[in-house]
């Protein structure tokens, strides 16, 4: 990995967070969240070139974050 593509996620994931933030208060920011940890994984991860046991686990991982944001925003929206 060049010191270019860290630094180009970096800056990618703070406009992300600016964005994020901007935003609060919709689902908007959860969309977000999920770039992000996209932009994470591959790039600081290094999935990409990863073993794919360990690209298995961190799909298992994001749907089981997924699961969780749905369970939550469907408490929130029958409140």
């Amino acid at each position: 990995m060049t010191k270019r593509a860290f630094v180009g996620a970096f800056i990618a994931l703070e406009l992300l967070a600016a964005v994020s933030w901007l935003c609060a208060g919709t689902m908007v920011p959860i969309v977000i969240a999920f770039v992000m940890a996209f932009v994470s994984a591959t790039w600081f991860m290094e999935l990409r070139v990863a073993h794919p046991v360990h690209r298995a686990a961190a799909i298992a991982m994001l749907f089981f974050i997924a699961l969780l944001c749905a369970g939550i925003s469907a408490d929130a929206g029958l409140r």
